[in-house]
């Protein structure tokens, strides 16, 4: 049998759900009905509580600086691309060249 509080949550989360302005007491109250239902919820998952924000963005920022660290890496790898395509297509013309003085 579900308590009042719990139907008075379900009612506010229902109003909220639909668009309707509720009052500061409502909010409150409602938002009090959500830690409620997510304390439930993990007690019937065992869930281990989540990770901090500070442990998130710590983790963030260290993937963006291997992506950063990867970016400037292929950076690096194309401009060796372009001096290699150069010196390439230089050679290729000397060698047309020697191809044309041999024939």
């Amino acid at each position: 049998m579900q308590t009042r509080q719990e139907l008075v949550g379900q009612e506010l989360h229902d109003r909220a759900t639909r668009g309707e302005t509720l009052i500061d007491i409502e909010k409150t109250t409602l938002q009090a009905w959500y830690d409620a239902q997510d304390a439930v919820e993990s007690t019937r998952l065992q869930v281990t509580p989540s990770l901090s924000t500070n442990t998130l963005r710590a983790d963030v920022d260290a993937v963006l600086l291997r992506l950063q660290e990867a970016t400037q890496h292929l950076q690096h790898i194309s401009a060796e691309n372009a001096i290699l395509k150069s010196e390439n297509a230089t050679l290729t013309r000397r060698l047309a060249r020697t191809t044309q003085e041999v024939a």
